[in-house]
């Protein structure tokens, strides 16, 4: 199953924090950003079905 970050306009980048590195999914669009934060052992992954729901939203409405 194609992962639907690549049916959207995403910017993948890595950021330096402190000789930590930082990676971030940035999915284009209007409003107010929304961060979500993996942490407990997690990767970004465990947002996509929520991300997917709301770029859903967005788009039909």
């Amino acid at each position: 199953m194609k992962h639907f970050y690549f049916a959207y306009l995403t910017i993948f980048s890595l950021v330096d924090v402190g000789g930590y590195n930082m990676h971030f999914n940035i999915i284009k669009g209007e409003g107010v950003p929304i961060l979500f934060e993996a942490g407990g052992g997690n990767d970004s992954s465990v947002w996509a079905p929520i991300l997917e729901s709301i770029i859903t939203l967005r788009v039909l409405h």
